[in-house]
């Protein structure tokens, strides 16, 4: 004969598996705390592949031989769900969560793919010292002879954000230019209101200008709220100056601080991902 239960005995059985998954009393949550479980919750092989663990069946095996502990403890279940954010410890070594957003300094004469068939420097190696990003890509691009600052984003849906002109997010950058600029009130006059190029006509805010006083150069920062591939160069090299360098430095509210060397990445800051989650929002009801 099937004994019954009473109600009290299933919420306890209930709270049990939600404690040893990482979420406080199942009993007690409240509505967001739903729906924050259904969002920022999730299993452990997935946790685990997600910051670059391994593959899902490897990740499986080190869970079940005991290579894979949070906070202090071994769990060999992968079906145990913990928050996002929860330290996970595989064969002694700490997985960085995965970010909204990570920064990388690239270096001039790499590609911004995450592969190259031809064998030329690529963003593929990133992921060897960086595990994190193997579940993330580059938002947008720069072309192999610029330098400075590339996101990389986790978010699909925030990617979009970022690139789409009508989020009006500035890119700055910095460029060495050739021949000096004879009158820069007029030239900020003729990149505002549009240069034309082989792919339509863009625009560009002159935020600082110099010319060089030992050569025929000038040092220009520019704004753009479009990201066209080489669009800066165009729009410089048909205003009359051929780009020597070009350096992004920043990209909306980020910025290429002097703490990241080249070649680095580092993950957005909290202010930073408050800034990209606004962004997110953006739009919304």
């Amino acid at each position: 004969m099937i004994q019954s239960i009473s109600f009290p005995v299933i919420l306890r059985i209930i709270d049990r598996y939600f404690y040893t998954a990482g979420v406080r009393s199942f009993s007690t949550l409240r509505k967001d705390d739903t729906e924050r479980i259904g969002k920022k919750f999730h299993r452990l092989e997935r946790l685990v592949a997600n910051r670059g663990g391994g593959s899902r069946s490897e990740v499986a095996k080190l869970i079940k031989y005991g290579k894979v502990s949070v906070q202090g403890e071994i769990i060999r279940s992968c079906r145990a769900r913990f928050h996002q954010s929860t330290e996970i410890i595989v064969d002694n070594e700490v997985l960085q969560e995965v970010p909204l957003l990570a920064i990388y300094f690239k270096p001039k004469g790499v590609l911004s793919t995450m592969k190259d068939n031809y064998g030329r420097d690529s963003l593929q190696h990133l992921s060897k010292d960086y595990p994190f990003l193997k579940t993330m890509h580059p938002v947008g691009r720069l072309d192999a002879d610029t330098t400075g600052l590339l996101l990389f984003s986790s978010s699909g849906q925030l990617t979009h954000k970022l690139l789409n002109p009508e989020s009006n997010i500035s890119r700055e950058y910095k460029a060495v230019i050739e021949n000096t600029i004879d009158d820069i009130l007029q030239y900020a006059h003729v990149l505002k209101h549009g240069v034309k190029t082989a792919d339509g006509i863009y625009s560009a805010d002159l935020l600082e200008a110099t010319n060089s006083s030992n050569n025929n150069t000038a040092s220009v920062r520019l704004s753009v709220t479009e990201g066209k591939y080489r669009m800066i160069r165009r729009i410089l090299s048909n205003s009359g100056h051929n780009v020597l360098e070009l350096h992004r430095y920043s990209y909306g509210s980020i910025n290429l601080n002097s703490n990241l060397k080249e070649g680095a990445v580092r993950a957005c800051s909290t202010g930073e991902q408050e800034w990209a989650l606004r962004v997110l929002r953006k739009g919304k009801s």
